[in-house]
């Protein structure tokens, strides 16, 4: 069966929902007026996957941005996940924007350990406790930040702990294309202690090629570190960077963060952190010159 069939008989099947009874839908003779309004019902993988693929028509209608708008429309999605018309020289694949939404959110899923440790490696050196998540976080008369929810967040104990991310964004339907036009990343964490236990933290990012190897490029790579001594500098604090100007060929990012007590007490004395982020932005650096 042809790649054609299999799209028309789900678009059939979308159509005139009856298992037992197959109905091939031939769009080929439709106005280009009437297939979009079709096309706008199809389910978004077979769009995304098959549907440029079927006919020069198809490819047309899916490349423009007026058919992803509606489609945001209809499926009363955030319209500003799209990029802003102003940008017209990044070779965007809109269908692929539309479908995994890169920019402008959070690619860490499992920011604060809503899910355990899913999506992150950790290592535990020495023979401390070893990190956990708290939920919700116990802080004694640490401050709240204003403006911050966290109900639950990591914890490391009197040895050194960390865990590391790695995002893709190939995974996130980000073209090398798009990656060489360096569009700005930005990446944040929050850390805090309890009031009655002095702790470390240390934040790390380092910007990625295809093989995971580092650059030697001082614009890859960011480093913060904070003391919080006991009873004092109880506040949540945002650790935040926006790489830009950074070398072609960047494709992922490492986010390391790590913390321990600075009392050595038994438990779970140590740094916390919370909703780490990694986010792409819709502002461009531009490709850089290849040199001959």
């Amino acid at each position: 069966m042809s790649l054609k069939e299999i799209v028309q008989r789900r678009i059939a099947r979308f159509f005139m929902p009856t298992p037992s009874l197959p109905v091939l839908f031939d769009t080929s003779e439709l106005s280009a007026d009437i297939l979009e309004k079709i096309l706008l019902r199809v389910d978004l993988e077979t769009l995304i996957r098959a549907g440029p693929c079927v006919s020069p028509l198809w490819y047309d209608i899916l490349k423009q941005k007026s058919f992803w708008v509606e489609r945001a429309r209809l499926d009363g999605a955030d319209p500003s996940c799209f990029p802003p018309s102003s940008i017209t020289d990044v070779p965007f694949d809109l269908g692929k924007i539309y479908y995994y939404k890169p920019f402008n959110r959070n690619l860490i899923e499992n920011h604060s350990g809503q899910h355990g440790f899913e999506g992150w490696k950790v290592v535990n050196r020495g023979y401390s406790d070893r990190m956990k998540v708290e939920n919700p976080p116990v802080m004694g008369n640490s401050l709240a930040h204003p403006s911050l929810d966290v109900p639950c967040c990591f914890v490391t104990s009197y040895s050194l702990s960390e865990k590391t991310i790695i995002i893709d964004f190939a995974e996130f339907g980000v073209d090398p294309e798009i990656m060489d036009r360096r569009p700005h990343i930005a990446v944040s964490e929050w850390c805090s202690h309890r009031n009655d236990c002095a702790a470390e933290y240390t934040l790390e990012v380092c910007l990625l090629d295809e093989n995971s190897e580092e650059f030697d490029d001082e614009d890859t790579v960011f480093q913060f570190h904070r003391h919080m001594r006991q009873w004092d500098d109880l506040e949540w604090q945002e650790a935040s960077h926006v790489f830009t100007n950074y070398p072609r060929g960047v494709r992922k990012v490492m986010m390391t963060s790590s913390g321990q007590d600075c009392q050595f007490w038994k438990g779970h004395y140590g740094s916390k952190m919370a909703h780490a982020s990694v986010k792409l932005q819709y502002e461009f650096d531009g490709p850089v010159e290849e040199v001959e």
